[in-house]
């Protein structure tokens, strides 16, 4: 129950899932939703969740076994319940395992097919990166298209064989697609 837009709740939360976790709010008008460690420090931005932004849901990658809270706030208490001015609210949390790939080094790099797509998971929090490596031969067109959910921004590098960057992006946006381009010759990257 909130009977102030300033009031913040913290909901601890175990994740039981390598994966993502959704999470769903009843009030209709929005919430202000941040996810953080076990101590509390923010692991993502303060995300608006509201009916017509994001239909009341927002969703984080989280790794098992981890303890994070959702720290929640309002933009008001529109409303009127038996104990006042105020309103009730509801979190909602679901945990979905997520089966990803993505190399811990260069060296281990997973291997993505020409013209396929494969599963790639950085939970909040990560601090290393993911490698992939694609091989393009004679007459292919160069194509890399990441398409997913993105809480907060990634950085995204391109590297020859060798392993020198060639470009360096940052993607960013819910179910946003990120496309490479330039001109690339046969051979392997990264």
């Amino acid at each position: 129950y909130r009977e102030n837009g300033t009031d913040i709740y913290y909901f601890k939360y175990k994740a039981a899932k390598t994966g993502k976790v959704t999470v769903t709010f009843s009030y209709e008008y929005g919430s202000y939703l941040t996810l953080t460690n076990s101590k509390k420090k923010a692991l993502s931005d303060e995300e608006w969740v509201s009916t017509g932004t994001n239909n009341n849901k927002y969703v984080f990658a989280v790794k098992k076994g981890v303890t994070y809270y959702f720290k929640v706030s309002t933009n008001g208490t529109s409303g009127t319940t038996a104990a006042g001015n105020g309103n009730l609210h509801t979190i909602n949390v679901k945990n979905t395992a997520v089966s990803a790939k993505g190399g811990s080094s260069k060296k281990k790099a997973a291997t993505i097919k020409y013209n396929k797509t494969v599963k790639g998971l950085i939970s909040a929090g990560d601090k290393t990166a993911k490698w992939y490596k694609i091989t393009l031969k004679s007459g292919k067109k160069p194509a890399f298209i990441l398409n997913g959910n993105v809480t907060g921004t990634l950085k995204v590098q391109i590297l020859n064989k060798r392993g020198k960057v060639i470009t360096t992006s940052n993607w960013s946006g819910v179910k946003s697609q990120y496309n490479s381009w330039g001109s690339w010759k046969k051979g392997t990257y990264y």
